[in-house]
Protein backbone atom coordinates (compact mmCIF):
# COMPACT_ATOMS: atom_id res chain seq x y z
CA UNK A 1 0.00 0.00 0.00
CA UNK A 2 1.61 3.32 -1.09
CA UNK A 3 1.17 5.86 1.66
CA UNK A 4 0.16 9.36 0.66
CA UNK A 5 1.83 12.65 1.31
CA UNK A 6 -0.62 13.84 3.97
CA UNK A 7 -0.74 10.15 6.01
CA UNK A 8 3.34 10.48 6.07
CA UNK A 9 3.30 13.94 7.31
CA UNK A 10 0.00 12.80 9.94
CA UNK A 11 3.22 10.00 11.08
CA UNK A 12 5.65 12.99 11.36
CA UNK A 13 3.47 14.75 13.77
CA UNK A 14 2.94 12.45 16.44
CA UNK A 15 6.83 11.45 15.71
CA UNK A 16 6.78 15.60 16.87
CA UNK A 17 4.92 15.12 20.14
CA UNK A 18 6.65 11.88 21.35
CA UNK A 19 10.15 13.91 20.82
CA UNK A 20 11.86 11.79 17.76
CA UNK A 21 12.98 14.66 15.74
CA UNK A 22 14.93 12.74 13.76
CA UNK A 23 12.16 9.96 12.83
CA UNK A 24 10.09 13.04 11.79
CA UNK A 25 12.21 14.99 9.58
CA UNK A 26 12.53 11.76 7.97
CA UNK A 27 9.19 11.35 7.89
CA UNK A 28 8.40 14.96 6.44
CA UNK A 29 10.97 14.68 3.71
CA UNK A 30 9.81 11.68 1.95
CA UNK A 31 6.07 13.78 2.15
CA UNK A 32 7.66 16.43 0.59
CA UNK A 33 9.27 14.05 -2.37
CA UNK A 34 5.86 12.50 -2.68
CA UNK A 35 4.19 16.24 -2.62
CA UNK A 36 6.39 19.13 -3.30
CA UNK A 37 3.23 21.41 -2.71
CA UNK A 38 2.43 20.31 0.71
CA UNK A 39 2.39 22.99 2.94
CA UNK A 40 1.71 20.92 6.22
CA UNK A 41 4.88 18.81 5.61
CA UNK A 42 6.93 22.03 4.71
CA UNK A 43 5.49 23.17 8.01
CA UNK A 44 6.28 19.98 10.37
CA UNK A 45 9.64 20.03 9.09
CA UNK A 46 10.21 23.73 9.94
CA UNK A 47 9.10 22.59 13.69
CA UNK A 48 11.59 20.03 13.39
CA UNK A 49 14.59 22.08 12.53
CA UNK A 50 13.80 24.64 14.70
CA UNK A 51 13.68 21.82 17.68
CA UNK A 52 17.07 20.72 16.15
CA UNK A 53 18.84 24.02 15.84
CA UNK A 54 18.45 24.85 12.32
CA UNK A 55 17.33 28.25 12.44
CA UNK A 56 17.90 28.98 9.02
CA UNK A 57 16.16 25.71 7.67
CA UNK A 58 13.68 26.31 9.55
CA UNK A 59 13.35 29.72 8.09
CA UNK A 60 13.76 28.25 4.59
CA UNK A 61 10.76 25.69 5.28
CA UNK A 62 8.19 28.40 6.58
CA UNK A 63 9.16 30.66 3.90
CA UNK A 64 7.91 27.69 1.06
CA UNK A 65 4.98 27.11 3.42
CA UNK A 66 3.65 30.79 2.87
CA UNK A 67 4.43 30.24 -0.54
CA UNK A 68 2.14 27.62 -1.03
CA UNK A 69 -0.60 28.82 1.37
CA UNK A 70 -0.08 32.69 2.52
CA UNK A 71 -3.10 32.34 4.98
CA UNK A 72 -1.47 29.71 7.03
CA UNK A 73 -1.38 31.97 10.83
CA UNK A 74 0.34 29.19 12.65
CA UNK A 75 3.44 29.31 10.15
CA UNK A 76 3.55 32.92 10.55
CA UNK A 77 3.91 32.72 14.08
CA UNK A 78 6.76 30.15 14.09
CA UNK A 79 8.46 32.16 11.72
CA UNK A 80 8.21 35.49 13.61
CA UNK A 81 9.88 33.36 16.25
CA UNK A 82 12.31 32.04 14.40
CA UNK A 83 13.00 35.32 13.38
CA UNK A 84 13.39 36.94 17.00
CA UNK A 85 15.82 33.88 17.75
CA UNK A 86 17.76 35.10 14.63
CA UNK A 87 17.60 39.42 15.91
CA UNK A 88 15.20 40.29 13.39
CA UNK A 89 13.27 41.75 15.79
CA UNK A 90 11.39 43.85 13.01
CA UNK A 91 10.26 40.79 10.78
CA UNK A 92 8.57 38.64 13.73
CA UNK A 93 6.85 41.71 14.56
CA UNK A 94 5.70 41.84 11.17
CA UNK A 95 5.13 37.99 11.28
CA UNK A 96 2.81 38.20 14.70
CA UNK A 97 1.15 41.03 13.35
CA UNK A 98 0.06 38.98 10.07
CA UNK A 99 -0.78 35.93 11.87
CA UNK A 100 -3.11 38.18 14.18
CA UNK A 101 -4.27 39.91 10.57
CA UNK A 102 -5.65 36.01 9.47
CA UNK A 103 -6.40 34.89 13.24
CA UNK A 104 -7.02 37.51 15.17
CA UNK A 105 -8.64 34.65 17.83
CA UNK A 106 -4.74 33.50 17.92
CA UNK A 107 -3.86 34.02 21.41
CA UNK A 108 -0.32 32.58 20.87
CA UNK A 109 0.45 35.50 18.61
CA UNK A 110 -0.20 38.17 21.04
CA UNK A 111 1.92 36.22 23.43
CA UNK A 112 4.71 36.13 21.07
CA UNK A 113 4.35 39.88 19.86
CA UNK A 114 4.03 40.79 23.82
CA UNK A 115 7.08 39.34 24.40
CA UNK A 116 9.30 41.08 21.69
CA UNK A 117 7.63 44.36 22.48
CA UNK A 118 8.85 43.85 26.04
CA UNK A 119 12.52 42.81 24.16
CA UNK A 120 12.40 46.04 22.11
CA UNK A 121 11.61 47.96 25.67
CA UNK A 122 7.60 49.10 24.56
CA UNK A 123 6.33 47.72 28.24
CA UNK A 124 2.48 49.69 26.99
CA UNK A 125 2.74 47.34 23.59
CA UNK A 126 3.89 44.19 25.46
CA UNK A 127 1.41 44.46 28.59
CA UNK A 128 -1.72 45.16 25.77
CA UNK A 129 -0.42 41.95 24.11
CA UNK A 130 -0.28 40.11 27.16
CA UNK A 131 -3.58 41.09 28.36
CA UNK A 132 -5.15 40.03 24.80
CA UNK A 133 -3.27 36.73 24.86
CA UNK A 134 -4.60 35.96 28.56
CA UNK A 135 -8.23 36.59 27.30
CA UNK A 136 -7.92 34.60 24.52
CA UNK A 137 -6.37 31.65 26.50
CA UNK A 138 -8.88 32.05 28.97
CA UNK A 139 -11.68 32.03 26.28
CA UNK A 140 -9.96 29.07 24.96
CA UNK A 141 -10.06 27.23 28.02
CA UNK A 142 -6.32 27.09 28.43
CA UNK A 143 -5.48 27.56 31.84
CA UNK A 144 -1.71 26.88 31.63
CA UNK A 145 -1.05 29.44 29.31
CA UNK A 146 -3.41 31.90 30.63
CA UNK A 147 -1.91 31.50 34.25
CA UNK A 148 1.41 32.01 32.60
CA UNK A 149 0.75 34.69 30.39
CA UNK A 150 -0.38 36.44 33.89
CA UNK A 151 2.55 35.66 35.50
CA UNK A 152 4.59 37.24 32.57
CA UNK A 153 2.44 40.30 32.96
CA UNK A 154 2.81 40.70 36.39
CA UNK A 155 6.37 40.43 36.42
CA UNK A 156 6.54 42.76 33.47
CA UNK A 157 4.14 45.25 35.54
CA UNK A 158 5.85 44.64 38.67
CA UNK A 159 9.35 45.77 36.92
CA UNK A 160 7.63 48.91 35.39
CA UNK A 161 6.90 50.58 38.85
CA UNK A 162 9.86 49.62 40.33
CA UNK A 163 11.45 51.53 37.71
CA UNK A 164 9.17 54.23 37.57
CA UNK A 165 9.28 54.41 41.82
CA UNK A 166 13.04 54.26 42.20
Amino acid sequence: MIETAEEISGKASVKIMLGDYKGALTDCNRAIQINPDFDEAYYYRGLVKTELGDKQGALSDYNRVIQINPNYPSVYNNRGLVKKRLGDYKGALTDCNRAIQIAPEGAEAYFNRGTINKELGDKQGALSDYNRAAVLFEKQGNKEMYLFVIKCRQNLEKGFWERLFS
